[in-house]
C-alpha cells in the first residue's frame, strides 16, 4: 500500500514503528514512564504520532494540534482547511473526531506530554480534547512529573513503560559531537544533504554517532528525549552556542529557494533572536506571494505574532512596484493576523495589476476578494463576483474546484442580499456540475443541495426544498454513514423545513436522530448538543408536550451557561425558549423571571433595537397580561410595537404581532375605546400583508367582532364574521382550524340572539 509520508512518520519510523501496531480502545491511555515514546509509537498503528520532546517547536500545543488535524484531513478526505489559530482548532477538532469515528476511527498519539509548553490556558490541557466519540482514541506518554499525575484523573487506562535502556551518552568524535549538536537545533532533522553543506564530512560523523542517531524518511534525527537532554547538557550548555548554531542552519536555508527552506531559515531566524533578519524575510515579495498556501500562511501568522508591524505591511502594500501576487498576499496576512479586514483599495489595485499583466488567475482572485469584502458597496460587490465568475469560466472547466469556488461566492452574494431567486440558480447551476464530475451520490454534493434546498425555503418554496433536503440525508447516510456529523447536519436542515411546513411529526423524528448522532460524536456537554436539544424541544412545544419539551430546554440552558457563560446570545435563547414554555404550562413566576434575565442579555449583547430584544419584550408583555399586570405590560407593548417598526416597518407581521398584543390588553384591559380602532386597522392590514386567511388576520376579526358584540353592535359583528368566514372557506376549506374558529365565533354571536 502507497502512503504519503508525513513529518509524523518520520518521528515514528525513527522509533522503528512506522505503519505498525494496533490502535488501543477509544478513549484516554496515558503511558506512563521515562521511556514512554517507543510504547506510544508501537500504540499509534497508522493514527498520528507526535513526539513533544524532540525540539524543533515540538513542544508548542498549537503545532500539535495542527499535525493531528493534518492527519485528520488526510485518512478521512475532509474537503474544508485546517483552521489558522489555535482557538479555532480547538474549536473545530470535535467535529473532524466524530467524523473520523463514522469513519472507523482513528488513533492520535503523543509522547513526551510533559515536555509540551503550558502557555496554553486549562492548566496546559486546552490540547486535550474534551470527549472522545466510540472509535477515537488518543495515547498520551509522560514522564513521572507532576504532568502525569494531572493527567491521570482525564485517563481511561493507565499503562508503564519500563525503559531497559542504559543512560544515553555521547561518541567522543569531534564530528559526530558536531553532528548531534546541529540535530539539536534543527527543526524535524536534517536531510544527509543539508547535513554535507553544513559540515564537514557529515558522512563519516553520522558513522561515528551510531545509535545516537536514528533514520526516517530519508532524515537525521536525535534516537529519543533521553538522547537530545543529554546532548543538551554536555554539548549546548555554553552561552550563545546554540544561536550560533541557529544562525547557521538559517543562513544554509536561506541560500535554498523552495518554500519549504525558507520557512525553515524563518524559524532558524526567530529561534536565533534575528527579529531584523526575520522581519526581512516576512515581507520580502516571495514570502508574501505564497501567502495562498495553507501551511505557509500558518507558518506565517506563527512568525508574525512575534514581529507584528501593520505599519510595515502597508509599506510594503503602497510600493510603487508591487505585484498583485505580493499585494493579494499581504492582505491576506493582514486578514488572519489582524482584527480588522485588509484596506479595500488594497484588492482593487491587485485586481488591476493583475487584469493589466493578463494574469487571469489573480485578476479572478482579486475580485472574489473585493466582492467579499465587507466594505464593498453592495452593486460593486455583485460585479466583482460576476466578473470573477466569468474569468473562471473562461480559463477553467465549467466543474473547477475555482469555478465552484466563484458560483458559491455569487450565490451566497445574493442569497445575503435577498435576491433568493439568483442565489437558488447558481446553486442548482454548481450542483449540477459537480454531480456531473462526481456523480449524483457523492457525499461532496451535499453542501450543494443543503444550500440549494436553504434558498428555496428562505423563499417560501417549502415544497420545492424538500426533495433537496431529502436527497441530501438519503446521500448522507449511504455515503457517511449514520454516525457522521455530515447526516446530523441532514437531519437538522430537513427537521427544520418539516417544521416550518406545520409537519411536527416527521420533524420530531429528524431532530431525535440529529441529537442522538451529535451527542455520541461531540459528547453531551457540547454546544452542538444544546442546539440539537434546542431544536427538538421547540418542536415539542410546537407538540404541546410541555415536560419533554422543558427538560430539552433546561438541559440545553445548562450547557450553554457552562460553556458560554451568562452573557452570551445563545443563553439569552435558552432562557427566552424555556421561559416561553413555563409559560405555556402556566408556570408565570419562573417564566417571568426568566424572560426578564433575557431581557438582559439581550440589552447587554445586542441592544434594545434588535429582533431577539423585542421578541421577548412582546412575550413578557403578553405574560404580564394574562396576570392582569395591565399597566406593567402596556409600556412593554408599545416598546416592541416602536421596535419593530424601527428594524422593519410599519406593516412587517412583527410589528402587527405586537400590535395586536396591545390591542388584546386593551380589550381586556376594559379600554374598548382605545382597542376599537386598533384592531379595525389591523383586520385592514392583516388581510394586505398577511393574507384573508393567515391566522393573524383571523385573530384580528375575531377579537373585533368580539368587541363589537358586547358594544350590542351584534350585526356589525355578524357581517364581518360572514365576510372572513367565507373568503376562508373557499381557500382552506370547511374543516381548517381556522375556519372552524370562525364558525364558532359565528354560531356564538348568533346563539346569543336567542336569548
Amino acid at each position: 500500500m502507497s502512503r504519503i509520508v508525513s513529518p509524523e512518520d518520520r518521528v515514528m519510523a525513527a522509533f522503528g514503528q512506522a505503519g505498525g501496531g494496533a490502535a488501543p480502545d477509544s478513549g484516554l491511555t496515558l503511558v506512563v514512564g521515562a521511556d514512554n515514546a517507543r510504547m506510544v509509537a508501537g500504540m499509534a498503528g497508522y493514527g498520528a504520532f507526535h513526539h513533544a520532546g524532540l525540539g524543533g517547536d515540538s513542544d508548542d500545543p498549537e503545532l500539535l494540534l495542527r499535525r493531528w488535524m493534518e492527519a485528520l484531513k488526510q485518512r478521512f478526505a475532509i474537503a474544508e482547511p485546517v483552521p489558522l489559530g489555535f482557538a479555532a482548532m480547538r474549536e473545530t477538532l470535535p467535529n473532524w473526531l466524530a467524523r473520523a469515528a463514522a469513519g472507523g476511527g482513528f488513533c492520535l498519539t503523543v509522547a513526551d506530554a510533559h515536555c509540551l509548553r503550558d502557555d496554553i490556558e486549562d492548566e496546559g490541557f486546552a490540547w486535550l480534547p474534551d470527549w472522545l466519540p466510540q472509535g477515537v482514541s488518543i495515547v498520551v506518554g509522560a514522564a513521572a512529573t507532576p504532568f502525569a499525575q494531572l493527567l491521570r484523573t482525564h485517563a481511561d487506562r493507565l499503562q508503564e513503560a519500563e525503559s531497559d535502556q542504559a543512560a544515553p551518552s555521547l561518541p567522543d568524535d569531534a564530528g559526530a559531537r558536531e553532528l548531534l549538536a546541529l540535530l539539536w537545533v534543527a527543526r524535524g532533522g536534517l536531510t544527509p544533504e543539508d547535513a554535507a553543506m553544513v559540515m564537514a564530512d557529515a558522512a563519516a560523523a553520522r558513522a561515528a554517532a551510531g545509535d545516537c542517531v536514528q533514520e526516517g524518511d530519508g532524515h537525521w534525527l536525535l534516537a529519543d528525549a533521553g538522547q537530545r537532554e543529554c546532548v543538551a547538557r554536555q554539548l549546548l550548555s555554553a552561552h550563545g552556542t546554540r544561536q550560533q548554531l541557529h544562525e547557521r542552519l538559517a543562513a544554509h536555508f536561506s541560500s535554498r529557494t523552495e518554500l519549504q527552506a525558507q520557512r525553515l531559515a524563518a524559524w532558524h531566524w526567530r529561534a536565533a533572536g534575528r527579529a531584523d533578519t526575520l522581519r526581512a524575510l516576512l515581507l520580502s515579495p516571495a514570502w508574501l506571494a505564497a501567502m495562498n498556501d495553507a501551511v505557509h500562511a500558518f507558518e506565517t501568522l506563527r512568525l508574525w505574532r512575534r514581529i507584528a508591524e501593520g505599519e510595515a505591511l502597508r509599506t510594503v502594500a503602497e510600493a510603487r512596484e508591487v505585484t498583485p501576487e505580493v499585494l493579494l498576499g499581504t492582505a491576506h496576512l493582514l486578514d488572519i493576523a489582524g482584527d480588522e479586514p485588509p484596506p479595500l483599495a488594497w484588492l482593487q489595485r491587485a485586481g488591476a495589476l493583475a487584469e493589466a499583466a493578463g494574469n487571469t488567475a489573480q485578476h479572478a482572485r482579486a475580485l472574489e476578494a473585493v466582492g467579499t469584502h465587507p466594505d464593498c458597496e453592495p452593486q460593486t460587490a455583485q460585479a466583482a463576483l460576476e466578473r470573477a465568475l466569468a474569468l473562471r469560466l473562461e480559463a477553467e472547466d465549467v466543474g473547477a474546484g475555482a469555478v465552484e469556488g466563484a458560483r458559491h461566492r455569487l450565490a451566497c452574494h445574493f442569497e445575503a442580499r435577498g435576491d433568493l431567486r439568483r442565489a437558488a440558480t447558481h446553486y442548482e447551476a454548481g450542483l449540477q456540475a459537480r454531480a456531473q464530475r462526481l456523480g449524483n451520490d457523492a457525499p461532496a454534493l451535499i453542501p450543494w443541495l443543503s444550500n440549494l434546498a436553504a434558498a428555496l425555503a428562505s423563499a417560501g418554496q417549502l415544497e420545492a426544498a424538500l426533495p433537496h433536503y431529502e436527497r441530501a440525508l438519503r446521500i448522507a447516510r449511504a455515503g457517511l454513514g449514520e454516525r457522521h456529523p455530515g447526516t446530523a447536519a441532514c437531519c437538522d436542515h430537513l427537521a427544520g423545513c418539516a417544521y416550518a411546513g406545520s409537519d411536527y411529526e416527521r420533524a420530531e423524528t429528524l431532530y431525535r436522530e440529529a441529537l442522538s448522532i451529535t451527542e455520541a460524536g461531540f459528547g453531551p456537554a457540547h454546544p452542538a448538543t444544546a442546539a440539537g436539544l434546542h431544536n427538538l424541544g421547540t418542536c415539542l412545544d410546537a407538540l404541546q408536550r410541555y415536560r419533554e419539551a422543558e427538560d430539552c430546554h433546561r438541559r440545553a440552558l445548562a450547557i450553554r451557561q457552562q460553556v458560554f457563560g451568562e452573557q452570551h446570545m445563545d443563553t439569552a435563547t435558552s432562557l427566552h425558549n424555556l421561559a416561553a414554555v413555563l409559560d405555556a404550562t402556566d408556570a408565570l413566576d419562573e417564566a417571568e423571571r426568566l424572560y426578564r434575565r433575557a431581557l438582559d442579555i439581550w440589552q447587554a449583547v445586542t441592544g434594545e433595537q434588535h429582533p431577539a430584544f423585542a421578541t421577548t419584550l412582546n412575550n413578557l408583555a403578553e405574560l404580564l397580561g394574562r396576570r392582569g399586570a395591565w399597566a406593567d405590560a402596556e409600556p412593554l407593548f408599545r416598546a416592541a410595537v416602536e421596535t419593530w417598526r424601527g428594524l422593519y416597518g410599519d406593516e412587517h407581521p412583527h410589528t402587527l404581532m405586537s400590535l395586536q398584543g396591545l390591542a388584546r390588553l386593551y380589550v381586556d384591559g376594559g379600554k374598548p375605546e382605545l382597542a376599537e380602532p386598533l384592531l379595525a386597522h389591523l383586520v385592514d392590514v392583516t388581510a394586505e400583508v398577511t393574507g384573508g386567511t393567515d391566522s393573524q388576520h383571523i385573530d384580528a376579526v375575531c377579537l373585533l367582532a368580539a368587541l363589537l358584540r358586547d358594544s350590542g353592535r351584534q350585526q356589525a359583528a355578524r357581517e364581518l364574521l360572514v365576510e372572513t368566514l367565507a373568503a376562508a372557506e373557499g381557500t382552506l376549506g370547511m374543516i381548517a382550524p381556522r375556519v372552524q374558529k370562525l364558525r364558532r365565533q359565528l354560531d356564538s354571536l348568533d346563539a346569543s340572539k336567542l336569548h
